[in-house]
């Protein structure tokens, strides 16, 4: 008996009891793949996408057409700047110029400097750029930056600057060691003081000021055992 039908097992209709194949009554399954055609990996049979289309492009974000899809490079980046290799302001990666590229602009390229010039590319900033502020090391506001005094360095104030000690000075900003407490500083004794920064001998050493508990009292003795009448 003869019967017509798809005979090819990766179609969704394969029939396997056809004994006469028939190509065109094959059904397969949709193709899925890349279906941008600028992509490099477009595949013009696919029915669907399945997000793997990959780009070429440039791949060099300075370039003034990079492409941020790009994985391939093609070669192709514009990238503006000077060309000449004998100029202060030569980038090696120049494709193209215009006038401007290569024309020198002294003057101070720091921003933080009072007479930064957006538009400079040349030029000793050590040498040209205007920075006000304290130029003494030893001031606690020296700006080491600094290229003219602003006449207005601070300098530390040494005292003792822990409030809980006679000996503090509101007014100071460095420690300077002079916080002091004499007191007991054994902490098993009961005026044991945490803050204290050396013993006190308030009589002669070794005594010392510190009191401790006394020992707990044992208990009385048991009375005699009572005579046998």
């Amino acid at each position: 008996m003869v019967w017509f039908g798809c005979m090819d097992s990766l179609a969704l209709n394969y029939e396997s009891t056809a004994t006469v194949p028939d190509p065109s009554a094959c059904v397969y399954p949709p193709i899925s793949g890349c279906t941008d055609s600028t992509a490099t990996n477009y595949n013009p049979l696919a029915q669907s996408s399945d997000g793997s289309c990959t780009f070429a492009g440039c791949t060099n974000s300075n370039a003034e057409n990079y492409n941020s899809l790009a994985v391939t490079d093609d070669g192709k980046c514009e990238i503006k700047g000077c060309m000449d290799s004998d100029n202060a302001n030569y980038n090696s990666e120049a494709t193209f110029e215009d006038a401007t590229d290569c024309k020198l602009v002294t003057g101070c390229k720091d921003p933080a400097a009072e007479n930064y010039d957006s538009r400079a590319n040349h030029g000793n900033d050590a040498e040209l750029c205007i920075i006000t502020g304290c130029m003494d090391e030893q001031a606690i506001n020296y700006n080491s930056k600094a290229t003219q005094s602003s006449n207005d360095c601070t300098y530390p104030l040494y005292g003792c600057t822990d409030s809980r000690y006679s000996q503090y000075n509101s007014g100071a900003t460095t420690d300077d060691g002079s916080c002091q407490l004499f007191d007991c500083t054994d902490s098993t004794a009961v005026n044991y003081n945490s803050l204290a920064t050396a013993q006190l001998y308030p009589i002669r050493w070794p005594e010392t000021n510190c009191v401790y508990a006394p020992p707990p009292s044992l208990p009385p003795p048991s009375p005699p055992p009572s005579p046998p009448p």
